[in-house]
C-alpha cells in the first residue's frame, strides 16, 4: 500500500498503529503487577522451600503472618501451617495458639508479635512485644529459647509466661518446670516454680502469691451470674486488681480483700487480673492472668411466636417453621418439641442450621432450642414457648383496622380514590371476603369484594352516596369479624394539628429550618398541598408546599400574621377536600415568666384561706400576662379561670370550685398587638390542693338531731 493510501485509510478509520500498541502494553503491565501484588497479599509461593514447623489456631478475630522473604502481612486461616522464620502477630482483642511439631504450645495474647525459628538442636522464639505463654512437655526434643531485647529465657520443659509492652521491663513467670533467665549483661538466674523475674536494668526474682482460679488464659462462660476469683495464702489482706490491658492502665478496678476470693459481675470482654499484699512495704504479688468473659445469654426464638395460633384444614398436618438466632459458640442445635411446658417426653430433632420445618397435627405444643458446643460451659438454651395448631373452624376471624369505627370520610375523596379497607389476621389465614352494607344486618350490601392480602379497595366512583356504612371481613376458614361503622359526608374537613390557632412561632425557627405544618389523616392517602399567605383568602404573598406525609415545612417566612390551610389533591392536582383556614403569627419570643408560687410539685394547704394565690416573676419586655388555671382529672382538664393580667400576681377566689387533687397553671408573657404581637412560651406548673378536714358530725344525747362545728361553737359544744 502506498503512503498516500495508508494516510487515507488512517484518516478514514481514525486509528493508528500507536493507538493499538500503547494500550496493549499498558494492559500487559497491569496484569503483571496485579499478579505480583497477589503473590504478596496471598502468599503465593511465599513459603516455597520453607519447612512447616507447626500450625496456628485463633480464638478471637484473626492472626496475621509475614513470610521471611516478604514485606506484606496476610491473614491466616484457622489451622494454617506455620513455616520456619515466620513472623506472627495479633491485633487488639485477638488471641491465637501455635502448636509446634515438637509438642511446644505457644499461646499469644492480643497485640503480640513473635518470630519462630526451629533448628535440629532447638526451637527459638524472638519475642518482640505483647504476652505469650509457652508450655513444653518433658518429651520435647532439644530445648526452647525465648529471646527479647532485655534478656533470654531457656526452658527445657514446663510452663512459662512472658509479657512486655513498649518501654517496660520483661516479666517472666515460671508456673512449673525448670527455666533460667539471663539479662543483656550476662547475669543468669535459675527460676523456681511459681517464681517471677523482672528483667531490665536489674534482674530481680520474687516468689509469687499463687493464683487458683480462673486458670491462665481461661474463657469463662457466665450464665447471668458472677465470676469467682481465688488465690492461695497471702499472709494477710491483698489488693485485688482488674483491668482491660496487660499494663493495668485501662479500666482498672482495685479492691482490698481480707479473704482469698472475690466475686464480680463482668460484661463480655477481655480482662487481666492479679493480687498483691496490702499494707506491706515490699509486697509479694501474683502473676497477671488473662481472662475472657462471655455472658452465655439465652437464645432468642423468632418463630412461632409465643401463643401463636396456626391454622390447618381438618385432617391435615400444619407445616410449622421453627427459627431462632445463631448461638455464639454453637456447633449445632437441638429442637425439643413436646406437649407439656416441662417438655417431659419431648421429641428431639438435631440440626446444624437456625431453622427447621416440622409438620404437626392439631394441638397445643411447647418448644425450646438447646445449643451443642465443644465446651460444656458454652451450652445455652432458649426459654420455653407455646403455640397451638388449630383446625380452621377454631381460628380467630380477622380484626378490622381501617376505616376506624365511627370514622368520617369525605364523599368527594371516596368517589375519586375509593375506600381502602385494611385488617389484621393470624398467620395462615388467606382468601379474604369484605362486605360493605348500608345497614348493620347486611341486608343492603353495596360491595362484596375478595382479596388474597390484608387489604382491598372499594372503587364506588361518583355513585357513592353520603350516609352511614357498615363493613366486615372474614377469611375463607373463619367467621366474619366484628362489624365496624363509618360515615361518608359531603363536607368532611382535614383536621389541622400545628401550628395551633393564633399560635406564636419564633422568628428564628421560622427562618431556619422553617415553620412545620401538621395535620391528621382523613382516611385516604395521597398528596397534600399546604398554602400559606398573608390574608385569609390565601392570595397575598402565597406560598405552597406539597407532601405525601402528614406534615410539611415552609421556610423563609418574615415576621407578621399568616393564614394557612391544607388540601388533599387528586391526580390532576385539583383539591378534593381541604381544612379550615387557620391563623398564626411569626415574631420574636419574649423571655418566659418564672413561676414563683405555687411551684412544680407543691402541695397547697387551703386551711382557712380566702383565696388561692398565684405569683410569678416579671418577664423583660412584657406588657401583660396570660394566665390559665385548670383542674387535671385523669387524661382530661377543666378550665377554672382564664385571665389577661397586667401585674405579676393573681388571686382565685371562687373556692367552691376547688376540690382536693391535681391542678395546673399556665402563664405566658405578651406584648404589642396585631402584626407587632409578641409572646413568650407558656410555662406550665403542676401542683396539688389539699382542703381543710371536716370533722365528723357530733350527736347530742339520744336525740336524732346533730350539728357540725362552726362559727359560734366552742370545743364541739352546741351553738
Amino acid at each position: 500500500m502506498n503512503p498516500q493510501a495508508q494516510d487515507s485509510q488512517q484518516l478514514q478509520t481514525g486509528i493508528t498503529r500507536a493507538d493499538i500498541i500503547f494500550p496493549a502494553v499498558a494492559i500487559v503491565l497491569i496484569l503483571v503487577c496485579s499478579f505480583l501484588l497477589a503473590r504478596q497479599l496471598f502468599g503465593v509461593g511465599g513459603a516455597a522451600g520453607t519447612e512447616v514447623v507447626g500450625e496456628i489456631y485463633y480464638k478471637d478475630k484473626v492472626a496475621e503472618r509475614k513470610y521471611a522473604k516478604q514485606a506484606l502481612w496476610g491473614g491466616l486461616e484457622n489451622g494454617a501451617p506455620v513455616y520456619n522464620y515466620d513472623t506472627i502477630r495479633t491485633e487488639t482483642a485477638a488471641e491465637a495458639v501455635i502448636e509446634l511439631k515438637d509438642g511446644t504450645r505457644i499461646e499469644m495474647d492480643q497485640n503480640t508479635m513473635i518470630v519462630i525459628v526451629v533448628t535440629e538442636e532447638a526451637a527459638e522464639i524472638d519475642f518482640a512485644r505483647g504476652g505469650i505463654r509457652t508450655v513444653r512437655d518433658d518429651g520435647g526434643t532439644g530445648g526452647l529459647s525465648i529471646k527479647s531485647d532485655q534478656g533470654t529465657v531457656d526452658l527445657s520443659s514446663g510452663d512459662v509466661a512472658l509479657s512486655k509492652d513498649e518501654g517496660d521491663d520483661l516479666t517472666v513467670t515460671l508456673k512449673k518446670g525448670e527455666a533460667s533467665v539471663s539479662d543483656s549483661d550476662g547475669r543468669t538466674e535459675e527460676l523456681g516454680e511459681n517464681q517471677q523475674a523482672q528483667v531490665g536494668d536489674e534482674l530481680n526474682l520474687q516468689s509469687l502469691i499463687e493464683l487458683v482460679a480462673p486458670a491462665a488464659n481461661a474463657r469463662a462462660f457466665v450464665k447471668g451470674g458472677a465470676v469467682s476469683f481465688r488465690w492461695g495464702e497471702a499472709d494477710g489482706p491483698v489488693i485485688f486488681e482488674l483491668a482491660n490491658d496487660r499494663g493495668f492502665t485501662k479500666g482498672v478496678r482495685r479492691s482490698t480483700v481480707a479473704a482469698n476470693q472475690i466475686r464480680l459481675t463482668l460484661a463480655d470482654g477481655l480482662y487481666y487480673w492479679r493480687v498483691r499484699q496490702a499494707n506491706v512495704p515490699q509486697p509479694r504479688k501474683s502473676e497477671a492472668r488473662r481472662l475472657t468473659v462471655v455472658q452465655a445469654r439465652p437464645l432468642r426464638l423468632f418463630a412461632p411466636a409465643e401463643g401463636a395460633q396456626l391454622g390447618v384444614p381438618g385432617g391435615a398436618k400444619a407445616p410449622v417453621n421453627f427459627s431462632w438466632e445463631a448461638g455464639r459458640f454453637a456447633s449445632g442445635y437441638r429442637l425439643l418439641l413436646g406437649r407439656s411446658r416441662d417438655l417431659s417426653g419431648a421429641q428431639e430433632v438435631g440440626t446444624q442450621t437456625t431453622n427447621l420445618l416440622q409438620r404437626l397435627e392439631p394441638g397445643e405444643y411447647y418448644w425450646k432450642v438447646v445449643t451443642n458446643s465443644l465446651n460444656a460451659s458454652a451450652v445455652t438454651e432458649s426459654p420455653v414457648r407455646r403455640f397451638t395448631v388449630q383446625v380452621a373452624a377454631a381460628l380467630k376471624p380477622p380484626r378490622p383496622v381501617s376505616p376506624r369505627d365511627g370514622e368520617d370520610l369525605n364523599r368527594a375523596v371516596a368517589a375519586q380514590k375509593g375506600v381502602t379497607f385494611n385488617w389484621l389476621a393470624d398467620r395462615g389465614l388467606k382468601d379474604y371476603q369484605v362486605q360493605v352494607s348500608r345497614d348493620a344486618n347486611f341486608q343492603q350490601i353495596v360491595y362484596d369484594g375478595r382479596s388474597d392480602r390484608n387489604f382491598v379497595s372499594w372503587q364506588a366512583g361518583q355513585s357513592v352516596q353520603a350516609g352511614l356504612y357498615y363493613w366486615r371481613v372474614r377469611a375463607s376458614s373463619t367467621e366474619y369479624s366484628a362489624v365496624r361503622r363509618f360515615a361518608i359526608g359531603e363536607s368532611t374537613k382535614i383536621p389541622l394539628v400545628a401550628p395551633a390557632a393564633d399560635a406564636l412561632v419564633d422568628l428564628a425557627t421560622a427562618t431556619r429550618p422553617g415553620v412545620s405544618f401538621g395535620w391528621r389523616k382523613t382516611g385516604f392517602a395521597g398528596t397534600y398541598r399546604v398554602t400559606v399567605a398573608r390574608n385569609a383568602a390565601l392570595n397575598q404573598d402565597a406560598r405552597t408546599a406539597e407532601s405525601n406525609r402528614l406534615s410539611a415545612r415552609v421556610s423563609g417566612l418574615k415576621p407578621g400574621k399568616y393564614f394557612w390551610k391544607v388540601a388533599l389533591l387528586d391526580r390532576s392536582g385539583q383539591a378534593i377536600t381541604e381544612s379550615d383556614v387557620r391563623a398564626f403569627v411569626i415574631g420574636s419570643l419574649l423571655p418566659e415568666p418564672r413561676a414563683v408560687f405555687p411551684r412544680q410539685g407543691n402541695v397547697v394547704e387551703m386551711g382557712d384561706k380566702e383565696s388561692l394565690d398565684f405569683a410569678w416573676e416579671a418577664a423583660r419586655g412584657a406588657g401583660s400576662y396570660r394566665l390559665e388555671f385548670v383542674r387535671v382529672d385523669g387524661g382530661s382538664t377543666k378550665t377554672l379561670s382564664s385571665q389577661n393580667l397586667k401585674g405579676t400576681r393573681y388571686s382565685f377566689r371562687d373556692l367552691p370550685k376547688l376540690r382536693e387533687g391535681l391542678y395546673e397553671w399556665r402563664i405566658s408573657a405578651e406584648a404589642g398587638s396585631g402584626a407587632d404581637a409578641r409572646r413568650s412560651r407558656t410555662v406550665t406548673t403542676r401542683f396539688r390542693v389539699r382542703l381543710p378536714r371536716i370533722d365528723k358530725p357530733t350527736f347530742v344525747g339520744g336525740q336524732e338531731e346533730f350539728f357540725l362545728p362552726g362559727p359560734g361553737t366552742e370545743n364541739g359544744g352546741a351553738p
